[in-house]
This record gives structure tokens, sequence and C-alpha cells, in this order.
């Protein structure tokens, strides 16, 4: 794959490649393996919820209003789960509706 497109065109720009090889290599593979592309091409939406929701509550936070239900009492935590379930709903429906592509 060649070119510099966005994460969800397929083609895959320096920093991508740079990402692709660095998991690759804690992985032990040599070309990166299927999850982990899927997962490189859908980390836009855990990263944007992760971080829309780590804003959020904090200016909640910071207002004085009550925090409602978090994980175990932290904003960082009831982020990262949200993210992750971003994540791992939208590799889902990349593999269910594109075939993975």
């Amino acid at each position: 794959m060649t070119g510099g497109g966005g994460l969800g065109t397929g083609n895959t720009g320096p920093g991508m490649t740079v990402l692709r090889d660095t998991f690759a290599g804690i992985a032990g593979r040599d070309g990166g393996g299927f999850l982990l592309d899927l997962a490189l091409r859908n980390s836009g939406a855990g990263l944007g919820v992760f971080l829309g929701i780590l804003i959020g509550l904090g200016v909640r936070r910071m207002s004085g209003r009550p925090d409602g239900q978090l994980v175990a009492g932290s904003i960082l935590l009831t982020a990262l789960a949200a993210g992750l379930l971003a994540l791992a709903a939208m590799m889902l429906f990349s593999l269910l509706w594109s075939g993975g592509a």
C-alpha cells in the first residue's frame, strides 16, 4: 500500500508505517498481522471518543457538577473504557460491512 490517505482509506502514510512496524516488532511478527492492521485503521474512533469523554468529564468535574457513574470513580478509566469500546465496535463494523478491507 502506498500513498498518504487517511485512516479509513486503506492507504498508509509514513506515520502509519512507523506505528505498524513498531507494533509488529512488539507482537513478534514481520507483517503486523490482520488484527493489528484492522486496529490501526480504526484507531481514530477510539482515540476521538477517549479524548472527547476525557475533556467533557474533566470540564464537568471542574464546574462542580456531580460525575455520575464512573468506572472505579475515575474519569481516566471511564474515558479509556469508552475509547476501547468504540475501537472494538469500529473494528467489528469494519469487518462486517467492508470485509476487513
